[in-house]
């Protein structure tokens, strides 16, 4: 395995796993391999800094793909943010922090392309002007482009960045986790309503209620569990529920990635920079979509195993291999 490089400014661009998270993902590697290309640039790690890590530390081989096209720093920036951005365990937070990151490095391209295009424009070769080949990157310059690029309210972006220019190291932490939500993050910075003299001189000051702290209820992401352990309750009739199964739902996401690598070699022909651009993101969105709907179906597989071992037992007990009678007497018993 060929050694990579870490540059931490750029790790600072992946928002840190929680320890739950972690312990998962090390896990899952110890079981299954790394089955997730490294990316990198360069030599550098753009994606995959934990499996790297993991890999690293317990000896476990993995595979890495070059991200080609990208000439800058800042360029690798930009497509590191757009990526993660696609990730669905984000919390809102995470999000507009992110496309507020994004914000700088876009306007600073488009002003990079703008000057190089006013450069070129006036040079001849053979009594023809040269054209600026590279087209401007769209500019996000606006609240309402940031929101609209993290998917959240102008006035979420407008909390966010109050939160994160005045409020106390912990309590942005709370936020980016989910622990505590916007609102509350930014009720901590808000400056209390000034009482009025009348208030105070007829000895009736306004006293404003203490903000509670509540926690922010994020959309629930369902985690793989580890190979061989179950955690709750099994429900026996939701096992024969209907409706499309995991590997249902990983061929029709693939046949989505597959009908996207089709537009895009079709795109390409035609030199749609813009449209290639946003296809190839919503491309890796896809391909990140199926390794998490991979990891529900390995960790419903270990579930179902499980739960088989110990019918199986139950069986032995009450000596009979008929399932129907099992799960017969399973359900006597929890009566």
């Amino acid at each position: 395995m060929t050694g990579l490089k870490i540059d931490e400014e750029l790790r600072s661009y992946i928002p840190k796993l929680s320890d739950e998270e972690y312990t998962l993902l090390e896990e899952s590697i110890l079981s299954d391999g790394c089955r997730d290309p490294i990316v990198t640039w360069s030599g550098l790690i753009l994606d995959g800094h934990n499996r790297y890590e993991i890999c690293c530390k317990h000896n476990k081989p993995y595979a890495t793909i070059e991200k080609n096209g990208l000439k800058t720093k800042d360029d690798v920036k930009i497509w590191m943010i757009r990526n993660q951005m696609g990730r669905r365990n984000l919390t809102d937070f995470q999000r507009t922090e992110l496309a507020l990151r994004l914000k700088p490095l876009l306007e600073k391209k488009a002003k990079e392309n703008q000057n190089s295009g006013l450069e070129t424009s006036g040079k001849r070769h053979e009594g023809k002007v040269l054209q600026n080949s590279a087209k401007p990157i769209e500019r996000i310059n606006t609240t309402e482009e940031i929101a609209k690029s993290a998917g959240v309210s102008r006035d979420t972006v407008q909390k966010v960045q109050k939160v994160l220019s005045k409020a106390e190291p912990e309590i942005i932490e709370k936020a980016r986790s989910g622990e505590i939500s916007i609102n509350a993050a930014a009720k901590t910075v808000t400056p209390p309503k000034p009482v009025s003299p009348q208030d105070s001189d007829m000895g009736n000051p306004i006293s404003e209620p203490a903000d509670e702290v509540t926690a922010e209820q994020p959309e629930k992401i369902i985690d793989p569990e580890p190979a061989g352990e179950i955690t709750g309750s099994v429900n026996l009739d939701d096992a024969f529920s209907d409706g499309p199964t995991l590997e249902e739902l990983i061929d029709e996401t693939q046949r989505e990635n597959e009908q996207l690598h089709r537009k895009i070699e079709s795109l390409t022909k035609d030199d749609k920079d813009a449209e290639i651009v946003r296809l190839q993101d919503l491309n890796f969105a896809l391909s990140r979509q199926i390794d998490t709907l991979t990891a529900e179906v390995g960790a419903a597989k270990n579930q179902a195993r499980y739960v088989t071992s110990k019918l199986r037992e139950i069986g032995k007990i009450v000596e009979t291999e008929d399932w129907s009678e099992i799960v017969s007497a399973v359900r006597r018993l929890k009566s």
